[in-house]
């Protein structure tokens, strides 16, 4: 099937690849066409370095393949998040190793930094599921839900961020990234301070208005 949306998910890979975001063959990408009834998700189990567009898993909102390689085994819990957010156009789970480190700890990160309002404040993590389950979909959608976040922690596992388009849904990831490393070493060498409430929400209604 041809539809842009392979060339995007897989140059967006390929780039989180390259920035250490995730290793080997973990994580996985996506973007869906609702219009079409269709999303593209990375293959799973090949290496990114080796994926071709043409490579790129193409399925109905059923979970039908139609075109590309055996998608990703976390099919389930991305469509589950597109069933719950109209909003989402695409989503990038990674195991980016600082935001991972806090999903081991199953550790919120609260609003340390007054730019954590681009991903909607404290990044909050979703309870445990097994990998490639709906039900570890329907865990991840319920929690971005419950809070109205663009990025949530994956307890024992990772990190997902979403937006409205794959450039958005990356940017996101690495900025969930970046806050988790730098709550990590503001740890390390005292104790950070919490942004008030007020503030978050201020810089959430300038990005609204």
């Amino acid at each position: 099937m041809k539809t842009p949306l392979k060339k995007v998910v897989l140059e967006t890979a390929l780039t989180a690849y390259e920035n250490g975001l995730m290793a080997g063959t973990s994580g996985n990408f996506s973007a869906i066409d609702r219009e079409a009834g269709v999303m593209v998700i990375t293959p799973s189990s090949i290496p990114y370095r080796e994926l071709q567009e043409d490579d790129m898993s193409v399925i109905d909102l059923e979970g039908l393949l139609i075109s590309g390689m055996k998608p990703s085994s976390e099919w389930q819990m991305h469509l589950e998040i597109y069933r719950t957010s109209q909003k989402t156009g695409a989503i990038a789970h990674t195991h980016s190793p600082f935001a991972t480190a806090f999903a081991v700890l199953n550790e919120v990160i609260p609003t340390v930094l007054i730019e954590m309002a681009l991903l909607g404040g404290a990044i909050p993590v979703a309870p445990f599921a097994m990998p490639g389950s709906i039900e570890l979909g329907v865990s991840v959608a319920e929690t971005l839900n419950k809070y109205e976040v663009n990025a949530c922690l994956l307890e024992s596992h990772g990190a997902l961020a979403i937006g409205a388009t794959m450039a958005q849904a990356y940017t996101n990831a690495v900025y969930l990234e970046d806050v988790a490393k730098i709550y990590h070493y503001a740890r390390a060498v005292g104790q950070p301070k919490i942004v008030k409430e007020t503030a978050i929400n201020q810089m959430l209604a300038s990005m609204k208005g």
